[in-house]
This record gives structure tokens, C-alpha cells and sequence, in this order.
């Protein structure tokens, strides 16, 4: 069973590797165009990239702790078990980025766009989603404990079976397709708007 499991998820994030760049070619030295990369594995801290280019890129495994992505673009992105604690991703585009059991914590995604991504069994304690839109996301079974998700857009998200605690969802948006991880009849106690 575990073996299925594991080749089923080998399987997605090669879907996800070549639906978008059929080959990944590993750079010599970072720079703002990175697209198509392979970075499995690797180690940079405290990179300072604002507007760089990793879409399609694969960044498995890799270490990019307190480093600065300010408007960076990760569509169609693998981060698989990526270490990104304390990471400035405001206003990035992560649209459809895939990040199973990724760490994101303290990171800001502040404005950013999150929508259509599969972060499930990711952590994200004290990360900040302030603004941001994550229609349609995957955060099933994710740590969001002190997370700020104050006037983000979570209509059509799944953040079902999420660790919680702490939380903040002043002003964030629902609609019917929301999965909370607590009864949409106390959305209002959260502050949250349904729409």
C-alpha cells in the first residue's frame, strides 16, 4: 500500500515536472531567469531574487531558507519537501505550484497567488497569506497554526483537516466549494465573509 502511495505521488510530480517544461536543465549560477531548472536538492541561503523566473523549475529537497522572492513567479512549480522558512514570496505567483510536505514557515505570501497550488501536508505555522488568492488551493492536512489569512480569497480551497490553532481569517472570502476545518456555519465567528 505504501508503495502505491509513493510511486502514485512519484508519478504526479512528473506529471507536474513535464506538463510544463518536457526537460530540466541544471544552472551554473542563479539569475533572475531560471526557468525549467533543476534544483533538486540544493542549498541557497539568503538569496536575494525579487522577479525571478522558476517556472516549471523543480526545487525537490532544496534549502532557500530567509531568502527574498519578491514577485517572483513559481507556476507549475515542484517543491516537494522544500525547505522555505522565513521566505518573502508577497506578490509571487505560485498558480498551480505543487509543494507536498514542503516548510514554509514564517514565510509571507502577502498578495500573492496561490491559486490552483497543492501544498497538502505542508507547513505554514506564522506564515502570512494577507490578501492573497488561493482560490481553488490544496491545503488538506497542512500546519497553518498562527497563520494570518486576513482578507485572503479562499472561495473554492480545501483546508480541511488543517492544524488550526491560532489562526486568523478576518475579511477572507468564501463560497460554497470552501472546505474549512470547521463547520462553515462558524465562519462568521471568524470573521470571515461568505460569498
Amino acid at each position: 500500500m505504501i508503495l502505491l502511495l509513493t510511486f502514485g505521488i512519484f508519478m504526479q510530480v512528473q506529471a507536474a515536472r513535464t506538463a510544463y517544461c518536457p526537460k530540466l536543465t541544471v544552472p551554473r549560477a542563479l539569475s533572475n531567469n531560471m526557468q525549467c531548472s533543476d534544483f533538486v536538492a540544493q542549498k541557497h541561503i539568503h538569496v536575494q531574487l525579487p522577479k525571478a523566473n522558476f517556472r516549471g523549475s523543480d526545487l525537490t529537497h532544496s534549502d532557500w531558507h530567509q531568502s527574498q522572492f519578491h514577485q517572483a513567479i513559481f507556476s507549475y512549480t515542484v517543491m516537494d519537501r522544500m525547505s522555505a522558512q522565513k521566505i518573502d514570496f508577497t506578490e509571487s505567483l505560485l498558480m498551480a505550484a505543487k509543494g507536498h510536505a514542503a516548510h514554509f514557515d514564517y514565510s509571507d505570501f502577502s498578495k500573492a497567488n496561490l491559486s490552483e497550488s497543492n501544498f497538502q501536508g505542508s507547513r505554514f505555522a506564522g506564515a502570512k497569506f494577507v490578501q492573497s488568492n488561493l482560490q481553488k488551493a490544496d491545503l488538506r492536512y497542512s500546519d497553518l497554526r498562527f497563520a494570518n489569512f486576513t482578507n485572503a480569497d479562499l472561495r473554492g480551497a480545501n483546508l480541511e483537516k488543517t492544524i488550526w490553532q491560532g489562526a486568523i481569517f478576518s475579511g477572507a472570502l468564501i463560497d460554497g466549494n470552501t472546505k474549512l476545518p470547521f463547520d462553515q456555519e462558524r465562519s462568521k465567528d471568524f470573521g470571515i465573509v461568505r460569498k
